[in-house]
C-alpha cells in the first residue's frame, strides 16, 4: 500500500517544501568525507604561512564523488534549493579514538567539516546541526558541531543536541542516536518500528505534545525507514521513522560493532512535504559488497 499520497488539490511551488538529510560524515578521518579543495593553514620551518590542501584516500575520493552525485540528484529532485538541510550529527571524527585519522588536529578537523558543506551553501535555504556521541564532536570543553555552525558562512545556520522543527506544516523530532536496523535481516526494522510507536505514545501521552509525523535519527550508518498510522487523540495520521545512512567509510571499529557486515551503505535522504503533509521519503543511497572474491581452481 502506498501511504504517501499527494494530495488531490493541486499545490503550487509555493504550497511545497523539501528537507534534505545527511550525517555522520565523520572528517578528519581517513575513511570519512573530505573535501578535495580544503585547505588547512600550516607554519613551515622559517615560520611562514602556507597552505595545505590534505591527500585523500580512495574512499575519500569514492566518497566526495557520491557526495556530489547525490547532492545533484536531491537537487534535481526537488526542483530547487532545499528549504532546510539537516546534518544529523558527527560532522567530525574527534581525536578520542586514534586510529586512522588524517594528519590534521582537531581544529583542522572543523575546517574541513565546514568545508564539506561549501556545496550546499547556495543550495540550502536553512541549514540545522544535529550534536553526535560525544567522543567525535567534543574537543575538550568545545563542541566540534557548534564550532562548525558558527564558522559556516550563511545567513541560517545553528546547532542543537535535539531539534524539534516544523518544515510546511509538517513537525520534524531530529537526533542523532536512536534504534538500529536489527539483528537478523527478517527483522530488519522492527526495532525501529516499535521505537517509533512507543516515542509517539510518550509524546502524546507522558509529555502531553504533540507526536512529530517524521521521527529521524542517524549514528548507526544504516537505512531504515518505517511507517506506522497511529491514532492520535482519536484521529488517524501517519509517522514515520527514518535512520538515515552515513557518508563515510567502515573503519575497524565498525567491523567489529557489527559482527563484520560486509555492506556499506552511503548517502542522503530527501522529504516531500506538501499541504502540510509528507507525500515522499525519497533516498539516495549506494551499497558497496567490500568482501575480496577469490577463486581457486
Amino acid at each position: 500500500m502506498n501511504i504517501l499520497r499527494r494530495s488531490s488539490r493541486q499545490a503550487s511551488p509555493s504550497d511545497r517544501r523539501a528537507v534534505v538529510a545527511l550525517g555522520d560524515t565523520h572528517s578528519g578521518h581517513k575513511l570519512g568525507l573530505c573535501n578535495p579543495e580544503v585547505e588547512l593553514t600550516r607554519t613551515n620551518d622559517d615560520g611562514d604561512v602556507d597552505l595545505f590542501t590534505p591527500p585523500l584516500t580512495e574512499t575519500q575520493q569514492y566518497l566526495w564523488s557520491l557526495y556530489q552525485q547525490h547532492r545533484e540528484a536531491a537537487l534535481s529532485f526537488i526542483g530547487g534549493p532545499a528549504d532546510l538541510l539537516i546534518h544529523g550529527g558527527d560532522a567530525t571524527h574527534g581525536v578520542k579514538y586514534g586510529g586512522g585519522l588524517m594528519d590534521v588536529d582537531a581544529g583542522e578537523q572543523v575546517v574541513i567539516a565546514r568545508e564539506n558543506m561549501a556545496p550546499w551553501l547556495n543550495s540550502a535555504k536553512r541549514i540545522r546541526f544535529i550534536s553526535g556521541t560525544p567522543s567525535h564532536v567534543l574537543l575538550g570543553r568545545v563542541s566540534a558541531t557548534a564550532l562548525v555552525a558558527a564558522g559556516l558562512d550563511h545567513g541560517d545556520v545553528s546547532a542543537a543536541h535535539h531539534l524539534r522543527i516544523r518544515v510546511g506544516g509538517v513537525l520534524f523530532d531530529v537526533a542523532h542516536h536512536g534504534p538500529g536496523p536489527g539483528s537478523r535481516e527478517w527483522l530488519h526494522g522492527n526495532v525501529a518500528r516499535y521505537y517509533l510507536r512507543s516515542r509517539v505514545l510518550k509524546d502524546v501521552n507522558r509529555l502531553g505534545i504533540e507526536p512529530a509525523s517524521v521521527y529521524l535519527r542517524f549514528h548507526h550508518h544504516v537505512w531504515v525507514h518505517e511507517a506506522l498510522e497511529m491514532h492520535v487523540n482519536g484521529v488517524p495520521r501517519w509517522c514515520h521513522l527514518v535512520v538515515a545512512p552515513s557518508f563515510c567509510g567502515l573503519s575497524d571499529f565498525a567491523r567489529q560493532v557489527t559482527q563484520s557486515t560486509p555492506e556499506l551503505t552511503n548517502g542522503l535522504v530527501v522529504f516531500l512535504v506538501e499541504n502540510g503533509r509528507v507525500i515522499e521519503v525519497k533516498p539516495f543511497i549506494e551499497t558497496k559488497d567490500l568482501r575480496v572474491s577469490e577463486t581457486i581452481d
